[in-house]
C-alpha cells in the first residue's frame, strides 16, 4: 500500500498558498514528479520558481486542518462512489461554519481526495 501523492495542479496551487513543508517528492515544471535523495524528504518550495513540493494527499490534507482551519473529507457515497466535504473548523459555540461539497462521483478516494484539496486551496 503506498500514499497518494497530489496532482501537479494541486501541487502549484499548494506552493502558491504558502505550503512548504518536507515533502518525500517534488514535481518539475513538465510536471514530471521526482523522488527527494533524503528519506526524511526536503521543503522544494523555497527559491526555485519551476519546482513544485509533492506532498502526500494526508500531508496536505494536514496542512489544511491544522495550519488554515479547513477540515477536508473524503466521503463513500454507498453507490461505488467518493465525493468530499470542505468545512470551516470553529471553536465549540460558534454558530455558524461554513460548509461546501461536491457530490459528484469519482471512482475512486484518491481522486476525491485530491479534487478537494485543490477546492479548498482555491478558498484560501
Amino acid at each position: 500500500m503506498k500514499e497518494e501523492v497530489i496532482s501537479f495542479e494541486t501541487a502549484k496551487l499548494a506552493k502558491e498558498k504558502g505550503f512548504n513543508e518536507n515533502s518525500k517528492g517534488y514535481y518539475n515544471k513538465e510536471g514530471e514528479f521526482i523522488e527527494a535523495a533524503l528519506p526524511q524528504g526536503s521543503k522544494f518550495n523555497v527559491g526555485d520558481d519551476n519546482v513544485f513540493s509533492a506532498p502526500t494527499q494526508s500531508l496536505l490534507q494536514k496542512w489544511l486542518r491544522e495550519e488554515l482551519k479547513l477540515s477536508v473529507e473524503t466521503v463513500f457515497n454507498g453507490s461505488e462512489s467518493f465525493y468530499w466535504i470542505i468545512r470551516e473548523m470553529y471553536p465549540l459555540g460558534k454558530e455558524f461554519s461554513s460548509v461546501w461539497d461536491e457530490r459528484f462521483g469519482w471512482s475512486t478516494y484518491e481522486e476525491a481526495m485530491d479534487a478537494a484539496l485543490l477546492k479548498a486551496l482555491n478558498l484560501i
